[in-house]
């Protein structure tokens, strides 16, 4: 008897990398990848989805899915809010037909990939729910040597963490100069990776459409909503974003020291960390989110507002100009650090971002309605306490630990790459295959 394969999803430019995970975790399984790039699936999605939409009715019912899950993938899905409703519903259910087909005919003993952010994975990882198949989704981490199984954002025990780790990695987060591997050095490479977003995304709209539209794959995920996203941040000069650069509150221009001084640091937008693990989703339209709270809290809070070091100038045209035009808003460089604005602070609003952890762990309040899995329950505040009086920081080393053991429990030691950059044989992934097999006999 021929036993079952390892479901692999994989694009183009990690095939290699997913390829030698798979090998390295289950050494005696075949492997069959998937994707909607034809050059690299050898399950048949492609094939089979292009068939379902060709020849999909108006009135077609979905095989599996609920009409409120529905909802949630057209919401979530950066590419089906931005259609029109019914070929949006046309893709999806297109979709659903074939992930069923392929999970038909391989049937798989599980799935790898990376964290869901599309709708191709987040119904590959329903119907794996619903057949029992394990769905192990990869992200890397805010703490440098670790990196996270999750498919939508969802805190997953992986581990027993011994005491001494956790003493290693609270010293190590409470350092003044920490900085996760992924953020910009300097202020010189900060300016420099803005401008290489600026020019890349100068091209993009025309090469995407183009790629789409010539490649005779015109439904491709990747091209379509890349071209999307391409037109929407597209502006023929970069981006001006003037912050100040504050080392005490003192240093605060136009501040009234009668309001609570409370941090938003920026998150990434879209990004999975927003669209799928946020269970707010009011946050998905991140950029008028943003506004609106600012709008909200004018007579009673003043917000330093810092853009994220890796998204600098990559906004919709008029974003900063809106976020300046603010009263209570004052922008901060986005090469200041978090924690120096944390020091600063009377609390921290978050969407899903890890500065929350990073603020609640100097005993700072966090607001957030969308439940981050780096979070332990009851330690941040739901938004509407905003109202009140913000609570007093408190530093508490007991309290501390709790936090980083209820995150390390999560996390697994290895470096996962997630730009395209891992090479074979230069990028070794010996501890995160350790890191997953010993997980995966844990039973998780």
């Amino acid at each position: 008897m021929v036993s079952p394969p390892v479901l692999v999803y994989v694009r183009p430019w990690n095939m290699a990398q997913f390829s030698d995970l798979a090998q390295g975790i289950w050494p005696d399984v075949s492997q069959v990848h998937v994707s909607e790039h034809g050059a690299v699936d050898q399950g048949g999605l492609k094939t089979a989805f292009y068939a379902a939409y060709k020849h999909i009715s108006e009135d077609l019912q979905p095989l599996c899915l609920a009409e409120d899950q529905i909802a949630d993938i057209l919401l979530r899905c950066r590419l089906l809010r931005s259609i029109p409703l019914r070929r949006a519903r046309r893709l999806l259910l297109a979709a659903e037909q074939a992930i069923e087909e392929v999970l038909d005919h391989h049937k798989p003993r599980a799935m790898l990939s990376i964290t869901v952010d599309s709708y191709i994975l987040q119904i590959f990882y329903l119907a794996c729910q619903r057949r029992n198949i394990p769905f192990y989704g990869l992200v890397p981490s805010f703490i440098n040597g670790y990196f996270r199984l999750t498919a939508m954002g969802e805190r997953v025990v992986a581990r027993d963490v011994p005491q001494q780790e956790i003493d290693a990695v609270t010293e190590q987060l409470l350092s003044t100069s920490y900085k996760p591997d992924f953020l910009p050095k300097s202020s010189h490479a900060l300016r420099t990776k803005a401008r290489k977003l600026w020019r890349r995304n100068l091209v993009k709209p025309a090469y995407f459409e183009a790629r789409r539209r010539l490649s005779g794959d015109p439904l491709n995920y990747h091209y379509w909503s890349t071209s999307i996203t391409a037109r929407r941040y597209w502006s023929l000069r970069i981006q001006d974003y003037d912050g100040c650069i504050p080392r005490n509150r003192t240093d605060l221009p136009t501040i009234s020291l009668e309001k609570p001084l409370i941090f938003l640091p920026l998150q990434m937008s879209p990004e999975a960390t927003i669209d799928y693990w946020s269970t707010d989703t009011s946050w998905i339209d991140y950029e008028a989110r943003v506004l609106k709270l600012l709008k909200t809290t004018a007579d009673s809070h003043t917000i330093l507002v810092k853009e994220h070091p890796n998204l600098l100038g990559f906004r919709s045209p008029g974003f900063y100009r809106r976020l300046a035009e603010c009263s209570n808003a004052i922008l901060v460089d986005a090469g200041v650090s978090a924690n120096q604005l944390i020091q600063i602070s009377d609390g921290v609003i978050i969407c899903t971002g890890t500065v929350g952890f990073e603020a609640a762990l100097r005993g700072l309040p966090v607001y957030t309605n969308s439940a981050p899995f780096h979070l332990p329950d009851n330690v941040a505040l739901p938004l509407e306490e905003l109202a009140k009086p913000c609570p007093a920081r408190q530093n508490n080393i007991t309290v501390q630990k709790l936090m980083i053991r209820h995150v390390l429990e999560g996390l697994l030691p290895g470096e996962f790459i997630n730009d395209g950059s891992w090479q074979q044989g230069r990028n070794p992934q010996s501890e995160m295959i350790n890191s997953l097999r010993q997980a995966i006999e844990r039973g998780i």
